[in-house]
């Protein structure tokens, strides 16, 4: 085990007061150092579970949270063999979900993971097809058929330049990510290249493959945002006159006017800002008319800035 490794279960040891005996810790580390991977959680740590999806109590070298196993944000573990689609017992209810085997029993979510590897990662968060460069769907990856689609869930590495810019509002990447997760205390803005073939973005996670920007949900970690996303109008949120309301972005917040839009039950909307105050509003895209978070039936995945 390296000394980041060591240090990380050296301090979870001590701050939570888990009594493992030296020979104990000694197999725990003996066993993680003959493993080649890793995994480093992202914010929020993650939750350690069995074979059959269930919160462990216990596990060698993490800490505690409500009562269940738990590796703190940040904490790097190694983990064995391919991510494995199984059982996840939550909230009561039994789920498919992909998980990573980090040894002793113990497994995490692959929603959890912000770095495989210590390379650049990107997290699925919708079952996703693999392409060539062209956006044509392979029928063969890694030379395996089983290879081409990707279970939500799953960490994948991607291949390319990091890119940079200020946090700004202007001339914005089709995605992007804030270096520190938060708009509000960013000082940058980070974006893997992507590839965009017929308007559709794509990145590269090599061996000639492809996934599109669209089924990601976080990169190295943080939320993914978009530069406008799509959103599917609902039911009116005002019953009583079945008409969708214009909002307007003032220095109070959000005032709501008289003025409505034409929308109908299952119209898709191009949005570019949403706002957050109790409820939230999207921007409709190249005016400065806000829909009524309430008015809206489908969210999109990636969120543009506010």
């Amino acid at each position: 085990m390296n000394l980041k490794k060591a240090l990380i279960g050296s301090v979870l040891l001590m701050s939570t007061g888990l009594a493992f005996g030296f020979s104990e810790i000694n197999a725990y580390q003996a066993q993680a150092a003959t493993s080649e991977n890793t995994i480093t959680m992202r914010f929020g740590g993650a939750l350690v579970y069995d074979k059959n999806g269930k919160p462990l109590n216990d596990y060698p070298g993490a800490g505690t949270y409500l009562e269940k196993a738990h590796l703190e944000e940040g904490t790097t573990v190694d983990y064995y063999g391919k991510p494995k689609y199984m059982n996840w017992y939550h909230r009561n209810t039994n789920k498919k979900a992909i998980f990573y085997n980090i040894g002793k029993g113990g497994y995490v979510l692959g929603y959890n993971v912000a770095s495989l590897d210590n390379k650049g990662t990107l997290s699925v968060y919708r079952n996703s097809y693999i392409y060539d460069k062209n956006g044509k769907r392979l029928k063969k990856y890694q030379g395996s058929k089983s290879n081409i689609l990707i279970r939500k869930g799953t960490a994948v590495n991607y291949v390319g330049k990091l890119n940079e810019m200020p946090n700004t509002d202007k001339n914005l990447p089709k995605f992007y990510y804030f270096n520190t997760g938060n708009q509000p205390t960013a000082d940058k803005m980070l974006w893997p290249s992507y590839r965009t073939v017929k308007g559709k973005q794509y990145y590269n996670i090599g061996d000639g493959g492809y996934i599109k920007a669209i089924n990601i949900g976080y990169i190295n970690g943080k939320k993914l945002k978009a530069a406008e996303a799509t959103v599917v109008i609902g039911k009116p949120w005002r019953k009583d006159t079945g008409k969708y309301y214009i909002w307007k972005k003032n220095s109070d917040g959000m005032k709501l006017t008289k003025k409505t839009f034409s929308f109908e039950p299952g119209q898709k909307v191009v949005v570019d800002r949403e706002y957050q105050v109790g409820r939230t509003y999207w921007r409709v895209k190249g005016t400065e008319n806000y829909i009524f978070g309430p008015d809206i039936k489908t969210f999109p995945l990636q969120y543009p800035r506010y």
